[in-house]
């Protein structure tokens, strides 16, 4: 959650085998994307086992949070990208919680 539009751009050859294996694998993925990713929210919309929303611009944020399983990465995308692992499943947990609640906020 909490994906800028730069980030698919800048891991672009990543997330096409990503998503490929991934989809392959039957894995679900929910995705939560700052303001302004229509364009994005709607092709992950298209793929198989994914969803996606957008959040309102007030919930903005430059860092994005992934949780899998019991680990957190949270990654502040700027000319050298700072990132942040957890692995803990009391706070992979607690992530989750704070992930449905804005799911809810976030607008397919």
């Amino acid at each position: 959650m909490g994906v800028s539009k730069e980030v698919p751009r800048l891991v672009a050859p990543f997330l096409i085998n990503f998503h490929t294996r991934r989809i392959k694998a039957k894995i679900w993925m929910k995705h939560i994307y700052n303001t302004g990713n229509r364009k994005r929210v709607d092709f992950l919309n298209s793929l198989e086992y994914t969803e996606a929303k957008e959040l309102p611009k007030y919930f903005d944020t430059p860092v994005a949070t992934n949780i899998c399983g019991d680990e957190v990465v949270m990654i502040q995308w700027e000319k050298n990208a700072f990132v942040i692992q957890i692995i803990n499943k009391n706070v992979a947990d607690a992530y989750k919680k704070y992930f449905e609640l804005m799911w809810k906020i976030a607008k397919k």
